[in-house]
């Protein structure tokens, strides 16, 4: 009881315990994920050489066994990729579905050593959906960090480092530019928590009510509580329904405010040279591999965007769950 308690209000803790159970299988997910990101960035700079090279002339000098060898160098590196995704992919799919078993057994004991006066005063289909929410909560969480948000923002870093060869301080104000943006997101998103939070609350008081209804529905014909229930159950879905509205409504709001940044961010951006562009000297090569920079840079939008693009009652329920499980009676 007490170790369950201890992370009531540290949602990361508590994701970060299921974290430790499996180093090994989660720092191989990891680094498959980092070395699929990688190979795909080098498969896009592989094409843009490959595209200079035959741009130059195919039969000029050494280019065709130049063509040849980027050729190879780009298969290469797009096998490599598909194949480090289908094993951080299999390794996943054991890893964080026992991440989700380990995380259901441990809220039911700890669920299970309360008083019994504690599930006399709350509804058993709330507390038990609670559980069932943040299992599938933290799967999807581990999903998404893994499959939507690791890799843009490795192609990122990865893209960045790309114009550190071409100019440091270019790459100082990306950084500061994406660091700020990052920065004020996920400010505007935490200032959120209460409506999110309400949301969840919501949502599984309609679960529970609907749970115990039905699981008393005889004593309920018995006592002529059908329009009563009905009643009862309509007000608790109109406050659910309010509450979803509200967390979508800022939901838009965040949406809002990263279309306006991304636009800002363009209209400030130098013009882009075409990938094709012959290259002639260093110079036009040094701006080839700029242009190509900037297209991977365009990963960070993707990344915000999935931070908030979709709306899930499930991803607002992991910190509200685990308090409100962890709960002890007074």
């Amino acid at each position: 009881m007490e170790e369950a308690c201890r992370y009531s209000d540290r949602p990361l803790a508590f994701l970060a315990r299921y974290v430790k159970k499996r180093p090994v299988t989660h720092a191989a997910i990891l680094i498959a994920v980092v070395a699929a990101v990688a190979c795909s960035v080098g498969a896009q700079y592989g094409v843009k050489i490959l595209v200079d090279t035959l741009a130059g002339g195919l039969y000029v000098g050494t280019h065709a066994r130049d063509a040849w060898l980027g050729f190879l160098l780009l298969a290469t590196l797009i096998a490599a990729d598909n194949l480090l995704w289908r094993v951080a992919s299999w390794i996943a799919s054991y890893t964080f579905v026992a991440v989700t078993g380990d995380l259901r057994r441990d809220l039911f004991r700890h669920l299970t050593g309360h008083a019994p006066s504690y599930f006399a005063e709350r509804m058993p289909g709330t507390l038990t959906s609670r559980i069932t929410a943040t299992s599938n909560a933290v799967f999807t969480l581990q999903n998404m960090s893994v499959w939507n948000v690791m890799p843009p923002c490795m192609a990122t870093l990865i893209a960045i480092g790309l114009v550190v060869t071409v100019s440091a301080p270019m790459a100082a104000v990306l950084m500061a530019i994406a660091g700020i943006l990052v920065l004020a997101m996920f400010r505007l998103a935490a200032a959120g928590r209460p409506l999110h939070h309400e949301f969840a609350n919501r949502a599984a008081a309609v679960d529970g009510e609907m749970v115990d209804v039905v699981g008393n529905m005889p004593l309920v014909w018995s006592f002529c509580g059908i329009g009563r229930e009905h009643r009862r159950l309509d007000a608790t879905i109109d406050r659910e329904m309010t509450a979803r509205r509200r967390s979508l409504l800022y939901l838009e709001k965040l949406r809002l405010f990263h279309a306006g940044a991304s636009k800002s961010r363009s209209t400030e951006m130098p013009t882009k040279f075409h990938v094709g562009d012959r290259v002639e000297d260093k110079e036009t090569h040094e701006r080839g591999r700029v242009t190509f920079v900037y297209s991977t840079l365009e990963l960070r939008d993707e990344f915000i965007a999935v931070l908030f693009d979709g709306h899930d009652e499930t991803l607002a329920v992991p910190a509200d769950s685990v308090r409100k499980v962890s709960t002890r009676q007074s």
